[in-house]
């Protein structure tokens, strides 16, 4: 995910004085997405659940923001065109070296 041309008005800083003691929240529906007092990483952290693959911030936004968007169509590429359009964000699928911790359960029955 980056931020070619920096944030869009639409994805509002909020003041860093006053947004460390509120807390944060991110909601994406099929059809909307609101966001407040969150940071980049708390915004790509739903955004890759949302869309089931692994998303890196390259945005090198800091700070925190609050957005709303309604009526998103249906279907990956619309979200990702609508995010690009009103907020300034860009998800392109790309190659990158992520390191990952893998947890796994022996099972020991016999």
């Amino acid at each position: 995910m980056t931020a070619p041309n920096g944030p869009s008005p639409s994805l509002r800083a909020l003041p860093s004085a006053s947004s460390s003691s509120i807390s944060s929240g991110v909601t994406i529906t099929t059809t909307s997405m609101a966001v407040e007092n969150a940071t980049m990483q708390d915004i790509s952290q739903m955004l890759e659940q949302h869309l089931q693959r692994i998303l890196v911030d390259e945005t090198h936004l800091e700070g925190r923001y609050e957005f709303g968007l309604q009526g998103i169509p249906r279907g990956d590429d619309a979200f990702l065109n609508t995010l690009r359009a009103n907020l300034g964000l860009d998800l392109r699928r790309a190659y990158r070296d992520v390191d990952m911790v893998v947890v796994g359960i022996a099972n020991h029955s016999r």
